[in-house]
């Protein structure tokens, strides 16, 4: 008969049997049973497993501190010898549970590694390879975003993220994720944060990079409780906007110049091609007739006057070429 005024027989068996072990040590999932069982399934079990173990944990936390508040009412020399025997069976039972919790959690990650599946703390592997899913997503539900938006959404999400708050990358991704309510990280072992910690930090160096391809940088700043980013545009992105109108109006024969100045004549004189061919070629990169190619080529088109010429040379002068 169960006299215990707190836990049914099924939790008092569970905390008596408790060793710290894996739950799932002795049912590890071989490849066989992966192909069988459907992903999402199996995700969907191991969630389950991890609310059932945090909910028992919560309770047997709520016992201890209900227990210790009624210490003071205590008199009896044999009951208060009971109650702090409970105390310490619950206290080893809880310390177990966490233990089977961070080791459940790490098997996840594993498993979600493996099978390349995505979850809130799943790699920064997994999380690499649905990038663009996710980006896709973020942008398909907000169409005046663009991925600059994206990537500082992202970034702030995991500098601030809360277990409580769900997220459109998450909770529209192409797979439900289970673990995105709930709260499992206040029970993480010093070695299971750094551990996940690690990862993130991976996460937030990746979106860096992704930013810094797009010509920008950040710079975190904290706005009340929370950390935010500010987009940085890089000096090496600075460059100045190129449009016609910023070039000059060079007429054929100055633009032929350049073209000697910098070697193409060479260059296509020496290709193992017709002569008409090369004409065609240099008609190509200059924007011209084939025939005032020929002419060029030959010297017969008519001389670059001085004026031009000053004006060429001026030009390179400005932009530093020499």
């Amino acid at each position: 008969m169960n006299h215990d005024k707190y836990f049914s027989e099924d939790e008092l068996n569970r905390i008596s049997d408790l060793k710290g072990k894996h739950y799932l040590d002795s049912t590890e999932l071989d490849e066989d049973e992966i192909i069988v069982k459907e992903q999402d399934e199996i995700f969907l079990e191991l969630s389950e497993t991890v609310m059932s173990t945090m909910a028992f944990i919560d309770k047997i936390m709520s016992v201890i501190k209900k227990e210790l508040d009624l210490y003071d009412a205590l008199c009896d020399d044999n009951e208060f010898k009971k109650a702090m025997q409970n105390q310490i069976k619950y206290v080893i039972s809880c310390s177990k549970l966490k233990e089977e919790l961070n080791e459940t959690l790490k098997l996840i990650f594993k498993f979600s590694k493996t099978e390349n599946y995505y979850w809130k703390d799943c790699s920064c592997e997994v999380y690499i390879y649905y990038y663009n899913v996710i980006k896709n997503e973020f942008l398909k539900s907000n169409s005046f975003a663009n991925e600059i938006d994206f990537i500082k959404f992202e970034y702030e999400r995991l500098l601030s993220e809360n277990d409580s708050d769900s997220n459109i990358t998450d909770s529209q991704f192409l797979n439900r994720d289970y673990f995105l309510s709930m709260n499992y990280r206040k029970y993480f072992s010093d070695e299971n944060k750094q551990f996940f910690e690690l990862e993130k930090s991976k996460k937030l160096s990746f979106l860096k990079n992704e930013l810094g391809h797009l010509g920008f940088g950040l710079e975190p700043y904290t706005l009340g409780s929370s950390i935010k980013i500010k987009i940085i545009e890089l000096e090496s992105a600075k460059l100045e906007k190129l449009s016609l109108s910023n070039l000059p109006n060079f007429n054929v024969r100055q633009r032929y110049e350049l073209y000697k100045k910098f070697g193409f004549n060479a260059i296509i004189e020496k290709l193992e091609a017709p002569q008409m061919s090369k004409y065609k070629m240099t008609a190509l990169i200059m924007g011209i007739s084939p025939d005032n190619a020929k002419q060029l080529h030959n010297e017969t088109y008519r001389e670059i006057n001085q004026k031009d010429s000053d004006e060429l040379k001026n030009y390179l002068i400005n932009q530093s070429v020499k």
